[in-house]
């Protein structure tokens, strides 16, 4: 293109500025080669960040953690999959809405304190705290809050990463239990004070209201005897009532058979079949939400069972295999 070009200009103009127009045109070969050069560079860089942010948007999405990102002012910006998931609100749901909506009234000053740091740039590291979700229920999490910054440097918002620790707390608490219920062991061997321990234990575990422990121990004089620990409760609660009987109810638990869990017993068939009475007797604990079981000696003998209960229906854990 530049030869014929360069041709046309020296018929027009003559040999004696030949030397002119080359010059000329070869100034103006590199600039557009140049450019050509700037554009590809501008193109490319626009295609890493393109594959950058898709990136890092995967990354987001694909989250087990909560991320999400707010303004100056506590408004939600962007809620990402496993943010739904832990909290149960929707994206749209959330987007422009004030973060204190998963905050616990009696913690909405930490909303606060947070956003103050927020404003002088400074970051929140692993933060453990409450935070609930869209049906009520309190979670324990983890949060690591970074500032986002424009291009001048300012604080126009904030990341979060929220990660749910429930469950890892509650194992802590579990094996913290584990430990101190060793320690009585070991310090003595005193059958009704452990199983009083185990008893409280094992209640505050499955977050029942109340628990008691029955057991089966022989006397000096060979007699057997039905003793029972209690958590939640005092013995003087049940001073009116007897022992329980191998009732309908009871049975599957004193004969070993199986756990028996019900968010409802008073909706059980086999509840109200222990004559004379057609229930729990008067004045009895509430007991709706319930859960038994069988403890095998091992030689595979029954030696009693673990009984638990809310007054309220659907209050005790639904996955029983860590029993």
């Amino acid at each position: 293109m530049l030869a014929v070009l360069c041709s046309k200009i020296m018929a027009k103009n003559g040999q004696k500025k030949k030397h002119i127009v080359i010059r000329a045109l070869l100034i103006f070969d590199l600039y557009l080669r140049s450019i050509q050069c700037y554009y590809n560079q501008v193109s490319m860089t626009i295609e890493n960040l393109e594959e950058k942010q898709a990136m890092l948007a995967a990354i987001v999405e694909n989250s087990e953690d909560a991320i999400i990102s707010k303004d100056l002012k506590g408004r939600v910006t962007s809620w990402n999959k496993a943010a739904e998931r832990i909290f149960g609100y929707t994206e749209k749901e959330m987007l422009g809405q004030l973060i204190n909506i998963i905050i616990p009234d009696d913690r909405q000053h930490e909303e606060d304190m947070i956003l103050g740091l927020l404003r002088q740039g400074k970051q929140l590291d692993h933060f453990e705290t409450i935070r609930k979700t869209k049906s009520g229920k309190e979670l324990i999490v983890s949060l690591t809050v970074s500032p986002i910054k424009n291009a001048g440097g300012s604080v126009i918002g904030a990341s979060k990463i929220a990660r749910d620790i429930t469950r890892q707390k509650q194992n802590e608490e579990r094996l913290q239990m584990i430990y101190s219920i060793g320690k009585t062991i070991s310090a003595q061997l005193d059958a009704p004070n452990i199983l009083q321990k185990v008893t409280d234990a094992t209640t505050r575990l499955c977050g029942a209201a109340f628990g008691a422990f029955f057991y089966n121990k022989t006397d000096s004089k060979g007699e057997t005897l039905t003793l029972y620990t209690l958590s939640g409760a005092s013995k003087e609660d049940f001073a009116d009532f007897g022992i329980p009987r191998n009732t309908a109810v009871f049975k599957a638990t004193f004969d070993g058979e199986c756990i028996v869990r019900s968010d409802d017993i008073t909706k059980d068939p086999r509840y109200g079949k222990n004559y004379p009475h057609k229930g729990l007797p008067e004045g009895h604990l509430p007991v709706v939400s319930y859960l038994a079981v069988p403890v095998i000696s091992q030689n595979g003998v029954p030696i009693g069972g673990f009984f638990s209960a809310t007054p309220g229906p659907g209050c005790l854990p639904a996955n029983t295999k860590h029993w």
